[in-house]
């Protein structure tokens, strides 16, 4: 009998312990909590769509022009579509440098400082050259933005 009583105490200890909690949810309960989920749910949508209408709002809508600000320069001509890759890295140094001395002191840059700046290993008529065919490309790039006509 001690025997048995062992091998009971033992089946006891190894078998899995099933507990029930005291305090089992009323079908109330349940359905408050349901209820609260699927409103949290609601709220998340609700707010996950005012963030795609806030983006879509603010998103700039580009129109021909450069775009300095916001990373690399972008060029955009009057249909949206971009054409930074048209533009050397030469030609956007001259862009810039344009933009840059006309905004600064309202007059431009010389030519002899286009040619110090950019052309300096050149020679006279060499650098001369450089700059014009530079600058003709230029004005072409710029005519297909409507910028200069």
């Amino acid at each position: 009998m001690v025997a048995l009583s062992k091998k009971r105490a033992r089946a006891r200890l190894s078998a899995p312990q099933i507990t029930v909690d005291k305090a089992v949810d009323s079908p109330k309960a349940v359905q408050g909590q349901q209820e609260q989920a699927i409103q949290q749910q609601e709220l998340d949508r609700d707010q996950q769509h005012k963030v795609k209408v806030f983006t879509a709002d603010t998103m700039p809508q580009h129109t021909a022009g450069i775009y300095l600000f916001g990373g690399d320069i972008q060029i955009v001509d009057g249909h949206g579509k971009e054409i930074t890759k048209k533009f050397s890295p030469l030609l956007k140094e001259l862009l810039l440098i344009f933009i840059i001395y006309t905004v600064r002191w309202e007059r431009g840059i010389s030519s002899e400082k286009l040619t110090e700046l950019f052309w300096s290993d050149k020679t006279q008529s060499s650098a001369r050259n450089n700059r014009s065919v530079n600058i003709a490309k230029l004005n072409s790039l710029l005519e297909q933005l409507g910028i200069l006509r």
